[in-house]
């Protein structure tokens, strides 16, 4: 039962917190349940735009100044994954509880203490926009998973196409996603990295990793915009590629198992299991404007366990193991071979 309106500010009203994040936060499910109090960002013209949404809230482009003039109960960081640390470990000082885009850091060392503050010092909720979990595509993917035999291993496929890299709203940097200060890395850090907490979502803690990264654009990008990325399991096997130099966007995937598969093919899902063949309605994977209700119900969760004072610390590990992953998926395409990445 909510007993108070949750505040929270918005720090990072660029593109993904005006095309999901804002939207989420006033959608029917979640407006009555949280009040978004202020907004933080460096650039003036972002702001005016988070106060078309939010008339009554507080701007700032600094943080101390929002920190210190606002009583919060949670931030929502939403600035590139360069700045996530900076903000986390301000949010951990002041124990508010924490949404953040991924990844925690753009380097393992930093998260590594982000993960050890949170694990220690932390008496918040710290959840990770790991919003591909609330997708009904790999819902039914995870369904699959559930109903089959504990016995049952799977081989499971995911492809990703692009034309290019998504183009934020910085008007000085619209590319940061291939910019490896601001991002991390390439398509891997980008896009693979929500491909990699699904897989362990659906599977697992992986064995052992093997990855190639590659350029395949006319134009270079200084990073990587192809790869490929192949997990082993205890439950199976799952490959993921990933490509920012495709003609089209496109997504598809499958899952296979002794008893039957499900294919997605962009459009819909054909499920084949035990000899019933059924096909399933579900929204286009590559298709944004789905992605509201995946931070809708996201952001619902993250209000449920700050009502229920869970001791809740999965978003937190999901969002380190994540982490290492994608550090070990860069380090296997380095060095050309099969890695060990037993968590």
């Amino acid at each position: 039962m909510i007993k108070k309106m949750l505040k929270g500010a918005i720090i990072g009203c660029g593109k993904i917190a005006q095309t999901s994040h804002i939207p989420a936060f006033l959608d029917v499910l979640i407006k009555d349940k949280i009040k978004i109090i202020a907004g933080m960002d460096t650039d003036e013209n972002r702001l005016k735009e988070f106060k078309l949404h939010f008339p009554d809230a507080e701007v700032f482009t600094d943080e101390e100044k929002l920190f210190n003039n606002c009583q919060l109960d949670f931030v929502d960081i939403s600035v590139p994954p360069n700045f996530h640390s900076l903000y986390i470990e301000k949010a951990i000082s002041r124990q508010l509880h924490i949404l953040c885009e991924k990844p925690l850091s753009t380097d393992v060392k930093s998260a590594r203490k982000i993960w050890k503050k949170l694990t220690n010092e932390y008496k918040g909720v710290f959840f990770p926009f790991h919003q591909y979990k609330y997708s009904p595509i790999w819902s039914h993917f995870k369904k699959f998973v559930i109903e089959s035999d504990q016995n049952e291993k799977f081989f499971i496929q995911f492809n990703v196409l692009r034309k290019q890299a998504d183009i934020g709203y910085d008007a000085f940097s619209p590319l940061w996603r291939i910019d490896k200060r601001k991002s991390g890395g390439g398509i891997i850090a980008d896009t693979g990295y929500h491909y990699l907490y699904l897989s362990q979502w659906l599977l697992g803690n992986p064995n052992k990793i093997f990855s190639l990264a590659t350029k395949l654009r006319a134009e270079t990008y200084p990073v990587e915009d192809t790869a490929t990325i192949n997990l082993t399991f205890d439950k199976g096997i799952v490959q993921i590629n990933l490509s920012w130099a495709a003609s089209d966007r496109y997504n598809s995937a499958f899952i296979s198992s002794n008893n039957g598969f499900i294919k997605y093919d962009g459009n819909s899902l054909l499920k084949v299991m035990n000899g019933e063949i059924k096909q399933i309605d579900v929204p286009d994977a590559s298709d944004k404007k789905t992605y509201i209700s995946f931070y809708t119900n996201l952001i619902n969760d993250f209000i449920n366990i700050i009502e229920s004072k869970q001791n809740f610390n999965a978003g937190i590990i999901e969002a380190y193991n994540t982490q290492r992953l994608l550090r070990k998926c860069y380090l296997a395409a380095r060095l050309g071979k099969s890695v060990n990445c037993q968590l």
